[in-house]
């Protein structure tokens, strides 16, 4: 199994990650759960969208808001 999932590094990653990014998909705002289809209890964790029910791991909320002008003001599709 890979170390990475053994570390509390990982668990403060996705912690500061949840908390200051946004669903990429629909800006939403980002939780972390306990995903239950993994044997191993510390991959079981992942950041997950509250609004679109996805495993995400997010985008930084400037990025998105700068893509949504981009599209909005530019009818960029």
């Amino acid at each position: 199994m890979d170390p990475i999932f053994y570390t509390e590094s990982r668990l403060k990653t996705l912690k500061g990650r949840a908390e200051r990014c946004c669903c990429k998909y629909c800006g939403g705002r980002l939780e972390i759960r306990q995903i239950v289809f993994n044997r191993y209890e510390e991959a079981r964790l992942e950041i997950f969208c509250i609004d679109c029910n996805r495993i995400e791991y997010g985008v930084e909320q400037d990025i998105y808001n700068s893509a949504c002008y981009f599209v909005d003001q530019l009818h960029y599709t």
